[in-house]
């Protein structure tokens, strides 16, 4: 742009939000307005669903982020949003058939469907 001739420039303040995180990605869908059509959301103020194909209904669960990603779900409080690269990190590449599990915060995590007796 600076070797450009006849340019011209136009003042716009029209605010910015530099979208890197889901909690960025919730704020801007909580100015966008209501949900899309395969969310309900119930007495969860601050909360943002990102949906595939399938419905996600919230009840009570204030001020976190969904995302359906169709062959894994992520639920994250938008606090913790810039945490996702944590998960990242643990995801065993490739995943053939779907989410492997880990416990390496001692959480408590939960087998996917399928998984069986520790298999």
């Amino acid at each position: 742009m600076e070797k450009a001739r006849g340019v011209e420039v136009v003042l716009l303040d029209a605010g910015w939000d530099d979208v890197g995180s889901w909690d960025a990605a919730a704020r801007l869908r909580e100015a966008t307005g209501p949900p899309d059509g395969n969310a309900i959301v119930v007495g969860s103020p601050r909360s943002a669903v990102f949906g595939g194909g399938r419905l996600v209904a919230l009840v009570d669960v204030p001020g976190v982020v969904v995302v359906d990603a169709g062959d894994a779900l992520l639920v994250v409080s938008r606090r913790s949003a810039e945490d996702v690269r944590r998960v990242v990190e643990e995801l065993p590449l490739p995943r053939p058939g779907g989410s492997a599990v880990t416990d390496r915060d001692g959480g408590g995590a939960q087998r996917g469907a399928g998984e069986k007796n520790g298999v």
